[in-house]
């Protein structure tokens, strides 16, 4: 009992060290950040700076795809390289999600990555960027990169089933003059999605839809411990019909990232949490026998002292002062236990992703892609291949 308390009592102490202080941002510093950067995106990318490292990626993730909507693509770029630089580092030599583990600290003190669904989709954006740059090999590699973060799910039916990613990085093979590689990677594609409609040998067009609101994380249990994810309780009229060329035309293949993000089974960190939270509760029962065994002991010293009996109101008060301190030390430590789950959000993420490739004569200034839900498309690409992309709605600012 005694060696518990003094467990309990350091951790305490020691908890105090723990908690960060939040320091004043130099406004010349955002100011200097912003410089180069399109006013449009200076509140988005203002978070990169006074947020901290923490919430890095997430913010640079937000502000690159908000630069992508708009046409930055070279500044979009950029900023999906710098997320992505983090994401790609080894989580276990991190110190600040080492200290996630702690029964003492909240799991969203650790530095953001995001769940696979939301580090894959950095890699899809950043694939498509590639892809208007005509860099194929570059977006190959980058759409198999978002394959590997997918296949970190821990419910093994769920691993690698990202059909979009297997499409387009098939694609990336197929503009870059690889037949059999390009079949092997949409062979994966329709295993995963039977239905998918595979690009014929005279497409030269991918024509990417992304529709919808973002999958929202919330934590569930006791505690709050367990993340999970929802769809988005705003909705959204999904269009696949859009005009290319003046033919009608169709959206064939659907990508649902709420599907991504909600079959992805347990994680790692959700048996960390379930450990504070377990942590927690006995904690807090602790308290409650410790108070018991304190009212017990004032009962037994009233007594004693009401039959002169010394011996026994002595040991009441033993009781009691022993019982009141543990009461105080376990409800301290359960106070402290933080098992919430961390439920921050890349929020400007699609619901899905709709999607097909045509053939198209290429003009002077390119294909001609009108109707689209949201109206802008970005077009890109050389003459081996074009990619027209378009986002609905789009990120508030």
């Amino acid at each position: 009992m005694i060696r518990s308390m003094t467990a309990a009592t350091a951790a305490i102490l020691a908890l105090g060290g723990c908690m960060e202080t939040t320091s004043q941002v130099d406004p010349k510093a955002v100011q200097a950040y912003l410089a180069d950067k399109p006013a449009e995106t200076h509140k988005l990318y203002s978070k990169v700076v006074t947020e901290g490292e923490g919430n890095r990626v997430l913010n640079l993730m937000r502000a690159g795809l908000a630069s992508m909507e708009l046409g930055h693509n070279e500044l979009a770029a950029k900023s999906f390289d710098d997320a992505l630089l983090t994401i790609e580092t080894v989580y276990a030599d991190d110190e600040r999600a080492k200290e996630a583990r702690s029964t003492f600290t909240p799991e969203d003190r650790k530095v953001f990555r995001g769940e696979p669904y939301e580090r894959a989709m950095a890699f899809y954006y950043r694939g498509v960027l590639y892809l208007s740059e005509g860099d194929y090999e570059n977006a190959r590699a980058s759409f198999k990169s978002g394959i590997l973060q997918d296949s970190m799910a821990e419910q093994e039916e769920f691993r690698e089933d990202f059909a979009l990613l297997d499409f387009l990085t098939g694609w990336a093979s197929q503009c870059n003059g690889d037949a059999s590689l390009a079949a092997e990677d949409y062979a994966r594609a329709k295993q995963y999605n039977p239905e998918a409609m595979i690009p014929g040998a005279g497409h030269n067009l991918l024509v990417l839809a992304d529709l919808g609101y973002a999958p929202v994380k919330y934590g569930d249990g006791d505690y709050k411990e367990l993340l999970k994810v929802k769809k988005n309780a705003r909705s959204y009229s999904p269009n696949r019909s859009f005009g290319l060329d003046g033919s009608a035309q169709s959206l064939a293949n659907e990508e649902s990232v709420l599907r991504q993000a909600t079959t992805r089974g347990g994680r790692e960190i959700d048996f960390v949490l379930e450990g504070k939270a377990h942590f927690k509760e006995g904690a807090e029962e602790t308290a409650q026998a410790g108070a018991a065994v304190a009212q017990a002991g004032m009962a037994v010293g009233m007594a004693g002292l009401a039959s002169g009996n010394e011996d026994m109101a002595r040991m009441g008060g033993g009781m009691a002062a022993v019982g009141g301190l543990v009461s105080i030390f376990a409800s301290a430590a359960a106070e402290a236990a933080k098992p919430e789950a961390d439920t921050r959000q890349w929020d400007n993420l699609p619901e899905s992703v709709y999607y097909g490739t045509y053939q198209t004569v290429a003009g002077e200034g390119g294909p001609s892609v009108e109707g689209l839900p949201g109206g802008r498309v970005h077009l890109g690409g050389d003459e081996r291949c074009q990619v027209a992309w378009t986002r609905h709605p789009t990120t508030s600012l």
